[in-house]
């Protein structure tokens, strides 16, 4: 995973796969689908578990997303405490 103009390289350790995406979405993305696991809709459309399963080319349901997303999210952080030291 590397920083690069603000945008997040995600790979997906299973396929290889690499989706850039913003850190502000995956904060965002990550609140969206705990609301869902509460029964709640962020929008009118698809849910934002299957947005982020379809970006990520990830598989599960919402709790196994949710974890994801939060690793990943985790990653990002100790990275960036890396970089500043």
């Amino acid at each position: 995973m590397l920083v690069n103009n603000q945008k997040l390289a995600i790979e997906n350790p299973e396929t290889g796969h690499v989706t850039y995406v913003r850190l502000f979405q995956l904060i965002q993305w990550k609140g969206a689908i705990k609301l869902e696991m509460h029964g709640m809709r962020h929008s009118s459309r698809k849910s934002v578990c299957a947005h982020v399963k379809r970006q990520f080319k990830w598989k599960g349901n919402r709790e196994k997303i949710y974890d994801y997303l939060c690793q990943t999210l985790d990653t990002i952080e100790e990275q960036m405490k890396e970089m500043e030291q």
